[in-house]
């Protein structure tokens, strides 16, 4: 017979045990399998075997660890668990930093399911109550949701358990890296990368041949419901939607293989308006002229997107300076401020919508403001749909020629002019992907880099066509 405790009554004991029993859970949890137990009993979610290994990976001690999946595998639930597990078994002294490219991937999608996950679990509603983007346990145990147009809140992050978790991190804007690179200085730390591999460019890409990193490919073809040919995890990738996809795309095998195999696209992705092979070219190339020189600048406000003025010297893309979540008056100051240390011939700013406040303050200041309207008709209508068009077009032939000297390290920019498509209209005009169109299909947000790239490059190259005499 099992002996009693002569210390503590029955009925104490019993209370006593029912006390511990969610901190031996948040224990147990620690082990190995522990995050997919911990899935399946806490929060209801049954990982599928991709899920399971990509699971092992973050438990892992690898520092760095890197996902890149087909379409519809789980990754985002898988992110979200993970975001919940940190918190449950780290205790006091865990912060966890999440985020994506755009606010709506943090808010309506990631942290959207962390909200649901949680308020599921009885152990974890007894440690607190989520937040929009936030979940806050004690003043040093904590998880947040930032954008990336707050890059002010990735700095200084420093904790005794300190958790990176970048969701969608093929479209993760290249400088932000950095700033997390400078938060991981030692100890217990981790970065944890979920992504679909849209180009063969950036950190999310370069980290798949990282020796220090952990990675993992997980295809849409492994998932059950393909597998079985019928629906056994709701919402989730199917066999008709593969069959569907590869026929609407069977002339593109570069977006099959990264939608549903979750494989980078090869040779960089050619299908873009400047192919990554170009791009990777220019930056061998010397500049013959550094004149003129244009500053080009995309425009925004206090959304998402970014501004970003880029300087470019003739043949030579020297700079680029970017910043967000400022007033037009403010942007007009920072822009008058770069063109004095700088110097250009001409300031082509994106006019329509808010840019057109930015373009009036300049000239008021006398500077020599080109007011770009990229819906405006272009100067070779027969050939371009619009100035916009035109502009990256200009771009692509100005690359494709051998006639740019790229100074910059790979970088959004680079993503963004290998990602976007163009098309040939029934009237054989050429036609810009739209920015929306371009955001739904790669996760990206706004082509901001390129797009403020493009309008310097329109008008230093229609200057050098006058003085050709074309």
């Amino acid at each position: 017979m099992a002996r009693r405790s002569s210390f503590m009554p029955g009925d104490s004991l019993a209370v006593l045990h029912e006390a511990l029993r969610p901190y031996v859970a948040q224990q147990s949890y620690h082990q190995p399998g522990g995050l997919t137990r911990f899935a399946r009993e806490q929060l209801g979610v049954h990982f599928w075997r991709g899920q399971r290994q990509a699971a092992r990976l973050i438990e892992s001690a690898t520092p760095i660890v890197a996902v890149k999946t087909g379409h519809g595998v789980g990754k985002t639930l898988l992110g979200s668990v993970t975001i919940c597990w940190w918190l449950v078994t780290g205790g006091p002294g865990t912060v966890v930093v999440t985020s994506a490219p755009t606010n709506r991937q943090v808010e309506e999608l990631l942290w959207r399911e962390v909200n649901t996950l949680w308020l599921r679990s009885p152990l974890l509603r007894s440690l607190g109550s989520p937040l929009q983007r936030e979940v806050k346990l004690g003043p040093d145990w904590v998880a947040y949701g930032f954008s990336t147009n707050e890059p002010q809140r990735f700095q200084g992050w420093h904790a005794p358990r300190l958790r990176f978790l970048i969701d969608e991190a093929n479209a993760f804007p290249e400088h932000l890296w950095a700033v997390i690179d400078s938060c991981m200085t030692g100890g217990d730390q981790k970065l944890v990368m979920f992504g679909n591999p849209i180009v063969s460019v950036g950190r999310f890409f370069r980290t798949f041949g990282d020796p220090k990193a952990s990675s993992l490919t997980i295809g849409a073809r492994e998932h059950p419901n393909v597998r079985a040919g019928r629906e056994l995890i709701p919402g989730s990738v199917t066999a008709e939607w593969i069959e569907s996809f590869e026929h609407r795309y069977s002339n593109q095998p570069d977006m099959i293989g990264s939608r549903i195999d979750g494989l980078f696209p090869s040779g960089g992705g050619s299908r873009g308006i400047v192919p990554l092979d170009w791009l990777r070219a220019a930056r061998n190339v010397k500049a013959a002229t550094l004149r003129p020189v244009a500053l080009g600048v995309d425009v925004a406000r206090y959304g998402e997107n970014f501004t970003v003025l880029t300087r470019l010297a003739g043949q030579r893309i020297e700079r680029q300076q970017v910043w967000s979540r400022q007033s037009t008056t403010r942007t007009a100051e920072m822009i008058a401020v770069a063109y004095a240390d700088m110097q250009a011939d001409a300031i082509v700013v994106d006019d329509p919508g808010v840019g057109g406040g930015v373009t009036d303050i300049l000239r008021d200041r006398g500077l020599p403001v080109v007011a770009f309207n990229g819906g405006e008709k272009a100067l070779e209508p027969a050939r371009f749909v619009n100035r916009n068009a035109e502009a990256w077009w200009a771009l692509r032939e100005g690359f494709e020629n051998g006639l740019f000297e790229l100074q910059l390290a790979e970088s959004e920019m680079d993503m963004q002019l290998a990602a976007r498509k163009h098309f040939i209209r029934a009237d054989r005009r050429i036609e810009l992907e739209s920015k929306t169109d371009f955001a739904k299909r790669t996760g990206m947000p706004s082509p901001d880099h390129a797009d403020s790239l493009a309008m310097a490059a329109w008008w230093v190259m229609s200057q050098w066509r006058e003085l050709a005499g074309a």
